[in-house]
C-alpha cells in the first residue's frame, strides 16, 4: 500500500504539472477585451497587445484526480497557489522568456486525507517559448512556469498548452483560463484529471 501511494503521488504530480496555471483572488476589471473579436490576432498574426513585460501577480490551479489501480478507485485532489511572486514574463510578438522568484504552496487530499501540505520556493528561474493565438486561444511551445517536486522533472509535461485568455483594465491586464481533462494509462492504471487554472498577470 505504501508503495501504491507513493507511485500514485509521483502519477497524480506528474499530471498536475500539465498546466502552468494560476489564479486570481482580486476582481478583474469588467471591461474585458475579447481577443476573439479581434481578427488580427491569430497565429502568426499581430500579437502586438502582448508585446511587452508582464509582472504575475497570482496563480492559482487546483485538479481533481480519479485513478482506477487494480479494480480500486481512489481520488486526488490538489491546490497550488503562488505566493511571494517576483516573476516577470516578457512578450515579442512570437516568443517570450520568463525570470525571476516566486513559491508554491501546495495542498494534497487522498481519498478526503490530507496528505501534502508544503511550499517550495524557487530562485532565479528562467525559461522561453514561443507562442500563437487564434481568437481568444493562446498556444504556447514552452512553460511559464517550470519546476520540480521531490525530484520529478516535469519539463516534458509543458509544451503544447492551449489557455484562454482576456485583456481588461485598458490592456494593463492578462487574465489566462485553462480547464483541461486529462485521461493517462500508466504502468495498469488509468487516471483522468480535471485542471482548473487561471494566471493573472499586470502590465509593468
Amino acid at each position: 500500500m505504501k508503495q501504491y501511494l507513493k507511485s500514485f503521488t509521483i502519477l497524480s504530480f506528474s499530471i498536475f504539472f500539465i498546466t502552468f496555471t494560476a489564479c486570481d483572488n482580486e476582481p478583474i476589471d469588467s471591461g474585458i477585451i475579447n481577443q476573439s473579436n479581434n481578427s488580427n490576432n491569430t497565429g502568426g498574426g499581430d500579437n502586438s497587445s502582448f508585446v511587452g513585460d508582464w509582472e504575475t501577480i497570482s496563480f492559482e490551479t487546483q485538479t481533481t484526480t480519479n485513478m482506477t489501480f487494480m479494480g480500486e478507485t481512489s481520488i486526488s485532489n490538489n491546490e497550488i497557489v503562488g505566493v511571494d511572486m517576483d516573476y516577470i514574463v516578457s512578450f515579442t510578438e512570437s516568443a517570450f522568456v520568463t525570470s525571476g522568484n516566486y513559491s508554491m504552496h501546495l495542498i494534497t487530499l487522498f481519498n478526503g486525507v490530507e496528505m501534502q501540505n508544503v511550499t517550495e520556493t524557487y530562485s532565479d528561474v528562467s525559461g522561453s517559448g514561443t507562442y500563437t493565438t487564434n481568437g481568444n486561444t493562446l498556444t504556447t511551445d514552452g512553460a511559464f512556469f517550470e519546476f520540480d517536486f521531490e525530484g520529478v522533472d516535469t519539463s516534458e509535461y509543458s509544451e503544447g498548452q492551449s489557455i484562454q485568455f482576456t485583456f481588461s483594465n485598458g490592456g494593463q491586464t492578462l487574465k489566462m483560463v485553462q480547464f483541461e481533462e486529462v485521461t493517462i494509462n500508466q504502468s495498469g492504471a488509468e487516471t483522468t484529471t480535471i485542471i482548473n487554472s487561471v494566471t493573472i498577470m499586470n502590465r509593468l
